[in-house]
């Protein structure tokens, strides 16, 4: 109850020296899980269940927002709720993906953000803003 609740996630992933992965190198959970943890992160695009007081105080700094993460919300929402200590749980239901009407993603915040690395500066920003230390969370 105290745990957001998604569909769809990807678990963040680090390298021998605790420094994030690149966002593509997250894995995707494709699998069934029912482990709350830090280290998800949910994806609206599946449904995601937010309960009451479970965001940082800065989540509708709109003016912060824009400048650290303007093109991602997931990713801001995600660091509003590690920096508020909630952790994500993935529902045991596999996700399916919705199909693409052809050519309607030509403009789309994946080409952006996975595709054009954008996620990386983004979540680059937020940790560097907030001082965020992975080795100090617990997981």
């Amino acid at each position: 109850p105290d745990c957001v609740v998604c569909n769809r996630a990807h678990r963040i992933t680090f390298d021998e020296e605790s420094n994030i992965l690149p966002y593509k190198e997250w894995d995707l959970m494709s699998f069934r899980t029912k482990k709350p943890s830090h280290l998800l992160l949910q994806t609206g695009v599946g449904g995601v269940l937010y309960p009451p007081n479970c965001l940082y105080k800065d989540v509708f700094e709109v003016k912060l927002f824009q400048k650290l993460s303007p093109n991602n919300d997931d990713i801001w929402l995600k660091f509003m709720l590690l920096l508020n200590d909630t952790k994500v749980v993935k529902t045991s239901s596999l996700f399916r993906n919705f199909f693409d009407i052809e050519g309607s993603q030509e403009v789309a915040l994946n080409r952006i953000n996975v595709i054009g690395k954008k996620n990386d500066v983004q979540i680059e920003n937020i940790v560097k803003h907030y001082s965020i230390n992975f080795s100090e969370i617990e997981m």
